[in-house]
């Protein structure tokens, strides 16, 4: 199941022009029978839903998820609890290339892209701080502020992995803010890392800071994706 989030912020009939139009079409391509959640984000104008609803294989789920990307995440684990993996992507990523080598992967868990850090803002080890002590004690004496981040957090993800993280408390760890949703894509890094999971190694298309800089220039560097920087919070 490919999972996609969707704060719809454009006028219904503009909506073949839409983000998320744009998303699902690419999804189709290379991936034509597979299911497509979109998770709405508490968008104003919902009335998008029913007419992406039409598209086979289109679940068009009014959630008002108010916790970001990782809110969706947990929305479809949690209602569709019976996929063999889900494919979290934001609703400004279209797919050039097909999925199904890392669908169809050894690991349990493939990034869509990874980035290195040292964390030292007192606010981001603070948030980290209160995820591992209020949720992620099992996780805790692996914490430390060099990171691999999942950049997103966007990837497939096998159910098993999500099974274990969900028992984990992962899933009580969603961010209400722009900036928890930053600060948890460092923590999924974190988290996995403690797993065994290595998403530098398992990863579909590579490092993000390798290619970030110009921005103009990220997709012509990528193989499997394109991303559209929306401007939004």
């Amino acid at each position: 199941m490919f999972v996609i989030p969707c704060k719809f912020t454009q006028h219904h009939s503009s909506l073949e022009e839409s983000y998320v139009a744009r998303s699902i079409a690419s999804i189709r391509v290379f991936h034509p029978n597979e299911k497509i959640l979109i998770v709405d984000s508490d968008s104003e104008d919902t009335t998008y839903l029913k007419r992406l609803g039409e598209i086979s294989n289109v679940i068009a789920d009014p959630a008002e998820n108010r916790n970001y990307i990782d809110g969706a995440l947990w929305y479809a684990y949690n209602k569709y609890p019976n996929e063999e993996w889900y494919c979290l992507l934001q609703d400004t990523i279209t797919l050039k290339h097909s999925f199904d080598e890392f669908i169809n992967g050894e690991s349990l868990f493939y990034s869509l892209m990874w980035f290195s850090e040292v964390m030292t803002g007192p606010r981001e080890l603070e948030y980290l701080d209160e995820m591992y002590e209020k949720h992620l004690k099992n996780y805790r004496s692996k914490r430390n502020s060099t990171v691999v981040g999942c950049w997103g957090p966007c990837f497939v993800a096998k159910k098993e992995i999500l099974d274990r993280l969900k028992n984990n408390n992962l899933d009580k760890c969603v961010p209400n803010d722009k900036f928890g949703s930053n600060v948890t894509e460092r923590l999924w890094g974190m988290c996995l890392e403690a797993e065994g999971i290595d998403i530098k190694k398992n990863t579909i298309d590579g490092n993000f800071l390798e290619i970030a800089l110009p921005r103009e220039g990220f997709n012509s560097k990528t193989k499997y994706h394109k991303k559209t920087y929306g401007g939004r919070q």
